[in-house]
């Protein structure tokens, strides 16, 4: 079990399919990754955001934008359409 901070190149490569540190870039973007690019080109992506993506966690951003679900009052509709 790998426990830095960032995914390694190779776990990158295995995410997107691509070998090629600029392809990969473009894979994360296209997918709505946030990475930064460190000096020699690699993608740096945080391992967290990683797993709550894939693992189906929705990151506190993402969850904070979701629309709030009402349920309709049907006994309410109901009672008001007999008046």
């Amino acid at each position: 079990m790998n426990t830095t901070i960032w995914l390694s190149l190779e776990e990158l490569q295995a995410m997107t399919g691509w070998k090629n540190k600029k392809r990969i870039s473009a894979w994360l973007h296209a997918n709505g990754f946030e990475f930064i690019n460190n000096a020699i080109g690699l993608p740096l992506i945080g391992r967290a955001q990683v797993e709550r993506r894939l693992g189906g966690i929705p990151s506190p951003a993402i969850a904070a934008d979701k629309p709030k679900t009402k349920q309709l009052n049907i006994a309410g509709l109901n009672a008001a359409a007999r008046h």
